[in-house]
């Protein structure tokens, strides 16, 4: 190959194209977007990750560190809505930041160490067998009289 093989050429561009869009995500971790702002296609994007396990690493983790970066901002203006004296923003810190203040409904799993079944339902099992007992006794009887006539 020399240096103005097209084919080089173009998977020269890819790769740049690849670089770039993996800058973006640092930036914008929303794939629409960085898409757009790079001139690539979504379709694109979606198959160079199939194709290249390497880009679709290195596209995951710029979009988990521009995931933090909007974290991060998210989290500033909140506490600047907080220092204006913005009550939802207060309201929704301290939901989710301050154990007194979380919501009330509250569903916590109880897991039992035995695997025994409370004395109410074993009762009411032995009654059912009684009661059971008591029937198969009746139907023999009846089953007897019909076979006598």
């Amino acid at each position: 190959m020399t240096d103005n093989d097209p084919q080089k050429t173009i998977e020269q561009r890819i790769q740049k194209d690849k670089e770039t869009l993996v800058e973006q995500f640092r930036k914008s971790p929303v794939v629409q977007v960085a898409c757009e702002k790079c001139g690539v296609g979504r379709t694109t994007y979606y198959r160079w990750r199939k194709e290249d396990i390497y880009f679709a690493t290195k596209a995951d983790e710029a979009l988990e560190e521009g995931r933090y970066l909007i974290n991060d901002l998210a989290i500033s203006k909140l506490v600047q809505k907080i220092g204006e004296g913005d009550f939802n923003a207060i309201k929704y810190w301290l939901s989710h930041n301050h154990q007194r203040y979380e919501n009330r409904l509250s569903i916590t799993p109880v897991i039992s160490e035995t695997n025994e079944l409370p004395k109410e339902i074993i009762e009411e099992v032995d009654h059912l067998f009684a009661i059971n007992s008591r029937c198969s006794d009746c139907g023999k009887g009846l089953s007897e009289k019909n076979s006598a006539t």
